[in-house]
């Protein structure tokens, strides 16, 4: 072409200009806080706001897993912390966890840069599989993943107020929000290899795309964009909806979980609104100027999980006890030079045999390392019934507790006259418990420290009472229905409460239980507040703090034993040890229960209900809604598979 004037010229340039601005404008780049401790990957998201969903770039999305059984992709999910993936019921409502690998740290749905089995299956327990209700799920790990890995993350779990949830919609209608997934990109397509994502805006309950569709707002959440074209689809499902916050960090907001068809105008995509249930995670700040009881790292605990892998530098008194390169038992660190943990532990050992590992998550190895000198066993401690289930270790040296992940607990303050009548702390106060126990009874132990939340239990609970001996020196602790308890080579860890002086304080020992996790039986902890004169007296210490684990070599008495890793068990109540032979009148912690036989996930091989199914990739459409699986028969309404 033959330009005459300078005028035709500019004009052409700024035509092709204006038409590069309006292309880049509807491409959006969001930069990420690369301090945060979740909700960032390595790479940057950038996302186009003119396509119905288009393919990820490598290490965006480093949270985003694939689930697996047998080689077929079932659905998606997304890291929360290192040995924990969250996704839709579903998905996993009729699986074993073993059949499920999880591929990690790819953009690909069939490998990553790390693959783990999963040990436990947690589905809600109000999980309704006709309305998707509660369509939530959590999965642990056998092995934690690593999170050094430049390729893997973790997404932040919101942080709102139950108040606000209670009565108004978050996130607010119009947020936008993205979703990314291995789902076929139209429906009935086939699925892609590389996850793709998608920009879409939430959409109010009362919306017309919406409302029908819904059964509980509360716990669901509608997103799409006006006039269809963007939305999530079969195979989608358990994958994350994701608001990038103003700290400039991905919070997951919602779960993939059902629809009706695919990007059609008239109808929204369901999810599962993660912040109704998951604003049961407290962060713990603690008191920074403190002389006891405060660690490096706040402690963020999950009230919904059975039991999740600590963050580094946040337990430094939590110490591992060993004895020929053998894990033996959990303790506690309570000044520069003692150690306090479960009497049953180290009864019968000799001192000098005995290593402690101290600054470290691993039951291994630590930032230091001290050979005990000395072993105080309560005098009146009966390895039958496990009372008085206390003992002081002496170090040779001195620990250096100016090391950035060495601390030590705080012993409790109460009242001797209130303890003679009194249960402290009261039932059902909030308690952790952390420890390298296993993770389910008769599992293998973790290489890295554990932490649960429990609530203490009252002596006259029915899951309390038949266990204990002496409720003076013995508490109760687990939560309703089980779940959540301390198991084998917990034992001699520390059972602590977070004061109001924003301090950890020793309230437990691990001592001993009836199985592990189970709903007709709460675990037994030794009752620190009680010894707390006999600490002092025989540490010359005012502060110091208590913890116990579940030895590895004692003998278990033939009533109630504690939670060692290679004794024997007795036919009543046994210890928390790794390796000991079940009762025959209690039962194990394990992770194996029957699923029901009405509930449905959105995963790739399950078989669609009557009435909702999930999102199979091969389905015929149904007449109403239908899941976003993949391999499932659609019925009238059906999920994500």
């Amino acid at each position: 072409m033959k330009i005459t004037q300078n005028g035709d010229l500019l004009k052409i340039l700024l035509v092709i200009l204006f038409n590069l601005i309006r292309i880049t404008y509807q491409t959006t780049t969001y930069s990420c806080n690369a301090t945060a401790s979740c909700g960032c990957s390595t790479n940057s998201a950038t996302l186009s706001r003119i396509v119905g969903g288009e393919a990820a770039t490598p290490a965006t999305w480093g949270w985003a897993v694939s689930l697996n059984i047998a080689n077929t992709y079932l659905c998606g999910g997304s890291i929360i912390s290192a040995s924990w993936v969250i996704t839709a019921a579903h998905c996993v409502n009729s699986q074993t966890a073993s059949s499920i690998t999880i591929y990690a740290g790819s953009n690909s749905r069939w490998t990553g840069t790390q693959s783990r089995v999963v040990s436990k299956i947690i589905v809600h327990p109000s999980y309704n599989s006709d309305t998707y209700v509660y369509d939530i799920a959590l999965l642990q790990l056998q092995t934690p993943l690593d999170m050094t890995d430049r390729y893997v993350s973790q997404i932040c779990l919101p942080s709102v107020n139950s108040s606000i949830l209670s009565t108004t919609e978050w996130p607010a209608a119009n947020t936008t929000v993205v979703a990314v997934g291995w789902g076929t990109l139209s429906e009935g397509g086939s699925l892609p290899t590389t996850l793709q994502q998608v920009t879409l805006q939430t959409i109010s309950r009362q919306d017309s795309t919406c409302s029908p569709l819904i059964n509980d707002w509360h716990v669901q959440l509608c997103a799409g964009v006006s006039g269809g074209g963007k939305d999530t689809c079969q195979g989608d499902s358990g994958g994350p909806l994701m608001m990038f916050s103003s700290s400039s960090q991905w919070v997951l907001v919602g779960l993939t979980s059902n629809g009706l068809g695919c990007a059609e105008a008239a109808y929204s995509g369901i999810y599962t609104r993660v912040a109704t249930i998951t604003y049961q995670t407290t962060t713990y700040s603690c008191n920074a100027t403190a002389s006891c009881g405060c660690s490096t790292n706040s402690a963020t605990l999950s009230r919904i999980v059975g039991g999740e892998a600590a963050t580094p530098a946040t337990w430094g008194w939590a110490v591992s006890l060993n004895i020929a390169n053998t894990y033996l038992c959990g303790g506690s660190i309570i000044s520069a030079s003692w150690v306090i943990t479960a009497a049953h532990c180290v009864n019968g050992q000799t001192a000098s045999s005995i290593t402690i590992y101290a600054g470290s998550n691993s039951r291994w190895t630590g930032t230091q390392s001290r050979v005990v000198s000395k072993i105080i066993v309560h005098p009146s401690y009966n390895s039958d019934t496990y009372v008085d289930d206390v003992a002081l270790l002496q170090l040779k040296t001195p620990l250096d507790m100016t090391d950035r992940y060495v601390s030590q607990i705080c012993l409790p303050s109460v009242n001797s006259s209130i303890l003679s009548t009194t249960e402290w702390p009261a039932a059902n106060t909030t308690v952790v418990a952390v420890g390298w126990g296993t993770l389910s009874e008769g599992g293998s132990l973790p290489t890295t420290l554990q932490q649960v939340t429990l609530q203490t239990i009252s002596r006259q609970d029915s899951t309390c009472s038949p266990l204990i001996n002496d409720w003076h020196v013995q508490l109760c602790a687990g939560v309703s229905g089980g779940g959540k308890d301390t198991c084998q080579g917990d034992s001699g860890g520390p059972l602590m409460m977070f004061s109001s002086s924003s301090q950890w304080v020793l309230v437990g020992l691990t001592s001993n239980g009836l199985g592990c996790a189970e709903a007709a039986y709460s675990g037994i902890y030794t009752r620190v507040a009680t010894f707390v004169s006999w600490i002092n007296t025989n540490t010359n210490s005012g502060n110091s703090t208590i913890t116990t684990t579940r030895s590895t070599t004692t003998t278990k008495p033939t009533t109630t034993t504690s939670r060692f890793t290679t004794t024997t068990k007795p036919t009543t109540t046994t210890a928390r040890s790794t390796t000991t032979t079940k009762p025959t009148t209690t039962t194990s912690r394990s992770t194996t229960t029957t699923k029901p036989t009405t509930t449905t996930s959105r995963s790739t091989t399950t078989t669609k209900p009557t009435t909702t199914t999930t999102r199979p990739m091969t389905t015929t459409k149904p007449t109403s809604t239908t899941s976003r699986s993949t391999t499932t028969i659609k019925s009238t309404t059906t999920t994500r598979h």
